[in-house]
Order: structure tokens, then sequence, then C-alpha cells
């Protein structure tokens, strides 16, 4: 190949090597391959499973959780991916498949058992969070995660990385309840 052009080493590639006598030529064949335990290409389409808890109290199993998947921008794509709560511990599993993005809004859609009443609720509720798929696999979905939404989506499209926004909401949040800001380093 050129060697002032770029080479696609997605199939091997042949080199032709001339000595200096003019006359004698080799040809080489190159193949490329990642090495085991490399580094994914963060362009590398992403599937994932996500599990966790969706919470407000329990929901109703077979409630309804989204994920929609969201562009580094948090506006939405148009994929969107689904689940059923299994139990009244709002646990559920959801299958993201072939995503390039990393942000997810998920919501969890659904009646609840009304502990004080003993019976279901007559209408539904819903919570929001916003998640980061490529550094989390065990989410919650919770009132604290619904206080947050806005403010992370907010900071985020201000500049703020998932991971700055997620601290400093929480701890803001902590601090309308009193919390001692050490006592919220594993707040979810």
């Amino acid at each position: 190949p050129d060697p002032s052009s770029e080479t696609d080493y997605t199939n091997p590639v042949s080199f032709t090597v001339t000595a200096e006598d003019g006359q004698t030529k080799n040809v080489y064949k190159v193949t490329v391959s990642k090495k085991s335990g490399s580094s994914p290409d963060p362009t590398d389409p992403l599937n994932k499973n996500i599990s966790g808890f969706a919470q407000k109290g329990p929901f109703v199993p077979g409630s309804i959780l989204t994920a929609n998947e969201l562009t580094d921008a948090l506006e939405q794509t148009g994929m969107v991916y689904s689940a059923k709560l299994k139990n009244y511990e709002g646990e559920f599993d959801i299958q993201i498949k072939g995503t390039k993005q990393r942000y997810f809004q998920l919501m969890v859609d659904g009646f609840f058992f009304n502990e004080i009443l003993g019976n279901n609720s007559n209408s539904k509720i819903s919570l929001l969070s916003l998640v980061d798929i490529k550094t989390q696999s065990s989410i919650n979905i919770n009132i604290l995660k619904y206080m947050q939404y806005d403010g992370v989506k907010k900071l985020m499209t201000d500049g703020k990385t998932y991971e700055q926004v997620i601290k400093q909401t929480t701890i803001e949040i902590g601090k309308s309840f009193y919390f001692k800001e050490d006592d919220m380093k594993n707040l979810e």
C-alpha cells in the first residue's frame, strides 16, 4: 500500500518489501487484531444487561420500565427498550443491544402497593432517572434519582460531567434533609 495514505486493517494487508539491490522482494501479510483484555473501542456498539430496582415503595409487579436512548446532548434518539418489574421489590433486568450511546433516561410507570391502606393504588405514578450505562450495570430508580433528574440534565447540558453532577445534586438534596456530606457518600 501507499505509505502516504491511510490503510484499512479490518482485513489482512499485504506489504511488498524490496531489498537495496532492487531485485529481491518479499511479501509480508499483516493482520491486526485487538489484544485480549484490551480496552474496547469507544465507537463499538455496546451490548449490556442492566439490572436494579425501581422503588417508590413497592411498585406492582408487571409495571413497565422504559429505557430511552439519549445522545451526548441528552436528546432522545428514538430508540426505546422496555421491561417489566419482576416483583414487589421493583427488581428489573433490561437488555440494551447495539447502542453507541452511554446515557439513558429510565422511567418506571405503574401502580404501587399503598402500605397505609393495604391495597394497590388507584392511579399510576412515574419515576425518572438519567443513567450512564457505560459506568453502571446496577441501577436504582427511586425518589432520590427522581429528585436529581432535572438538575442532572441541566448541569450536564451546561457542560459538567455525569460524575460531577451526580455528586453535586446528591450533596444538594442531602443538605436539604440536613445530612452531612460524609453521610452521603453511598447515598443512592
